[in-house]
């Protein structure tokens, strides 16, 4: 199991880390606009000191339809894929492949 800690509350700009604090992930959202899901690339070279990053996936968000994940060509509903948990449905849990 790998434990994410995000770098900000803020989860449509954050950067995930793992425990020993390597980024796995970040994500950045423009003012009005889909998220776009970033995953580390690691570097050929080990010397190399500048993170890469590639797509791994875009959040489309929507106030009256459900929200959308697109990653490798599928497209998920968050309902089935972060389904809502708790008192007033508010708490999201996800479970990783």
């Amino acid at each position: 199991m790998i434990v994410l800690t995000l770098s900000s509350e803020h989860v449509r700009n954050t950067v995930f880390t793992n425990e020993q604090r390597q980024v796995i992930y970040k994500t950045s959202t423009p003012i009005f606009g889909n998220t776009t899901i970033h995953k580390i690339k690691p570097n050929a070279n080990q010397f190399a000191m500048r993170d890469r990053f590639e797509i791994m996936g875009k959040i489309e968000w929507n106030i009256i339809a459900s929200t959308k994940f697109r990653f490798g060509g599928t497209e998920v509903e968050t309902q089935s894929y972060i389904p809502s948990h708790g008192f007033t449905g508010r708490k999201r849990v996800f479970t990783g492949p």
